[in-house]
């Protein structure tokens, strides 16, 4: 199985691009740093993903949209912020377009732990998945280690299932997998 990075992990001041690997998969992410967007404070997005597992030659491409003036902090440097993501991908020979909803949980690095672990949640209901879906729901969590200021490693697992028009259910992709980020400014 392979990974899904539905969701894109970033920190908040900088612009980061990565590269995200498993054995059956490529993603690459771009995220620009918060900016106001039609009045609200907006983290956005960008994500490139190619599968070849469950089905050879998936392909997700998504823009998601944090809520950065939404966000809640919760314990002790926990924080969730809502998302809307924006989907097109080509599986199982058919092509599925979302719009999904959900949210990004984060625990900030401390000085007791210089980690810092992101997960995600996002949800596409029967009401705005359109093409050959039904819906679809997505997961991760994803370990973030800095290696140096503008280097981080990350390890991580991700979910991704797609309820067809056919009422076939299918794993787009999941799994664990490995990458590296560079922040930038």
């Amino acid at each position: 199985a392979a990974a899904i990075v539905l969701l894109i992990p970033f920190m908040a001041h900088a612009d980061s691009s990565g590269l995200y690997l498993n054995n059956d998969s490529v993603q690459i992410p771009y995220n620009l740093e918060p900016a106001p967007l039609f009045g609200l404070q907006i983290t956005q997005s960008y994500n490139f993903l190619y599968s070849q597992a469950p089905f050879p030659h998936n392909l997700l491409l998504s823009t998601g949209f944090e809520f950065v003036d939404e966000e809640k902090e919760f314990w002790d440097n926990n924080t969730i912020t809502p998302k809307v993501d924006l989907m097109l991908m080509k599986f199982m020979g058919g092509t599925v377009t979302a719009v999904g909803v959900g949210f990004v949980h984060r625990l900030a690095a401390t000085e007791s732990h210089t980690f810092n672990i992101l997960s995600t949640f996002t949800i596409s209901p029967q009401l705005t998945t359109m093409g050959q879906g039904k819906y679809l729901w997505g997961f991760s969590t994803q370990l973030n280690y800095p290696f140096t200021d503008d280097v981080e490693f990350n390890f991580g697992y991700r979910n991704m299932t797609v309820q067809l028009l056919s009422n076939v259910e299918n794993g787009f992709e999941r799994g664990i997998y490995f990458g590296m980020t560079t922040f930038f400014e």
